[in-house]
């Protein structure tokens, strides 16, 4: 379960883990967990948020640690510190994505109930339904961003497996499984969540495949290495990323090479994450696509739910979303 850990942000969160100490643990502190009812769960991102929310009930009160800030620029902070601290349960995804800061703030949240209830719920999915990064080094700044710095190796498998429904199945199934050990008591209501939720992922699923049944073209140009597994999916086709690496501009090569593919196949669809609509990077490819002579190419916005507005996370924000995707890209495909 245990990756490494870069020193500048270990050094973060032991300072962070001093001013909890100095802080939170004083009478006029917050309580970040007051009127808790049931379990108090952790999770790492919206996604997980949603699955775990469906599942427990009324048996949990579920906190994320990252709402609109993304897995790439997130820095943890005391009072993330301090929810962990009192945590009965962590989940978080796993395989390289957010690992990093999930291990560091699990070691540094002075919780020793977590130590046997932390959860990487990617380990569940079989290694023959991963799928493997093309490119997965990634290069961040002193900051945590992508840029000139230290390396830092994501794994070999493509981490967004929550953006495929019969991984997140699986992801659920984990889940529902990993509550009914620690609060079997419940075991019943549990199963009876987690089944009612799974129908409704099931039926998200054939809705999707339906949108896109009679497509001629299935085919799109995604802005970085993200939706491999919504395309699997969904039958359609992610093609190479425009970007090596998220906010990174490509190569005058590769750029070149995408063009000419897309000229090729008749690729005319550029998928963007949300704020990225005025991607200075894909509107390059867009105007170059015109001036091949692509017919009607067009920019189409791809939620990969990585982070999320605090007031956006309710129950049923997965399937919301996901079915916000869908309605997007089914309407440019042609």
């Amino acid at each position: 379960m245990f990756s490494f850990i870069r020193p500048p942000l270990l050094g973060y969160l032991l300072a962070a883990l001093a001013s909890m100490t100095m802080l939170g643990c004083t009478e006029n502190a917050k309580d970040p967990w007051e009127g808790a009812t049931g379990q108090k769960i952790m999770v790492s991102f919206p996604p997980l948020h949603s699955f775990v929310t469906n599942v427990a009930g009324e048996h949990a009160t579920v906190k994320v640690l990252l709402d609109n800030t993304g897995v790439h620029d997130y820095q943890p902070s005391p009072r993330d510190a301090s929810k962990l601290h009192k945590a009965d349960i962590f989940f978080y995804n796993g395989l390289e994505l957010d690992d990093t800061f999930a291990v560091a703030l699990l070691k540094n949240s002075a919780n020793p109930r977590l130590k046997e209830r932390t959860y990487a719920v990617g380990k569940c999915i079989p290694a023959d339904r991963l799928l493997k990064m093309a490119e997965h080094e990634h290069v961040h700044d002193e900051k945590g961003g992508h840029g000139a710095g230290c390396n830092h190796k994501h794994g070999e498998f493509d981490p967004h497996i929550w953006l495929g429904i019969p991984e997140a199945i699986l992801m659920v199934e984990f889940i529902r499984d990993r509550l009914k050990e620690n609060d079997p008591s419940h075991a019943a209501d549990y199963d009876l969540n987690a089944k009612n939720y799974i129908a409704k992922l099931k039926q998200l699923h054939a809705d999707g495949l339906a949108k896109f049944k009679g497509k001629e073209n299935k085919k799109f140009v995604p802005s970085h290495e993200s939706l491999s597994y919504f395309a699997r999916c969904f039958e359609v086709e992610a093609m190479k990323p425009l970007q090596r690496l998220p906010g990174e501009d490509p190569s005058s090569a590769r750029l070149q090479e995408i063009v000419k593919r897309c000229k090729d196949e008749g690729v005319r669809v550029i998928a963007v994450e949300p704020n990225q609509m005025t991607n200075s990077t894909a509107k390059v490819l867009l105007n170059e696509l015109k001036n091949k002579g692509v017919a009607d190419p067009q920019i189409v916005e791809i939620d990969v739910l990585e982070n999320a507005a605090q007031d956006d996370l309710k129950p049923d924000y997965y399937e919301r979303k996901l079915a916000e995707n869908l309605d997007k890209l089914s309407q440019v495909l042609k």
